[in-house]
């Protein structure tokens, strides 16, 4: 079995990229907190996700700086030779489901009432 569950707030805006051949790729920054945190510079760990496929550009005006989400997904390798040889280990956090727990407009606080959004891949 190869999956995660997070709750956080995003760290920035979404950012939203477009391959050669026009697929999207999502890229998201949440912080979640650390519960086991015992100094109080270090509450949260911070996670990069992406999101592959076309759903992407209807969801991507939503998660704005600030909201919290809940994401699903999984893990892969993307592993790779640098310039000079040396073989790179990377994991990647990849995103299947995503749900908008709270909505929070630009230069507005958060609406005291949760938007619950879900989009799932298919």
């Amino acid at each position: 079995m190869n999956k995660f569950e997070m709750v956080g707030n995003l760290v920035k805006d979404a950012e939203l990229q477009y391959s050669k051949d026009n697929h999207q790729h999502l890229k998201i920054q949440i912080a979640v907190r650390n519960p086991y945190a015992r100094d109080e510079e270090h509450q949260a760990d911070f996670f990069f996700l992406d999101g592959f496929g076309d759903r992407w550009e209807n969801v991507a005006q939503y998660l704005t700086k600030g909201i919290k989400v809940g994401v699903v997904g999984r893990i892969q390798n993307n592993n790779y030779e640098d310039q000079d040889g040396n073989l790179i280990y990377q994991d990647e956090y990849v995103i299947d489901e995503l749900e908008l727990l709270s909505s929070q407009q630009r230069d507005e606080q958060p609406t005291k009432k949760p938007a619950r959004k879900s989009y799932r891949r298919r």
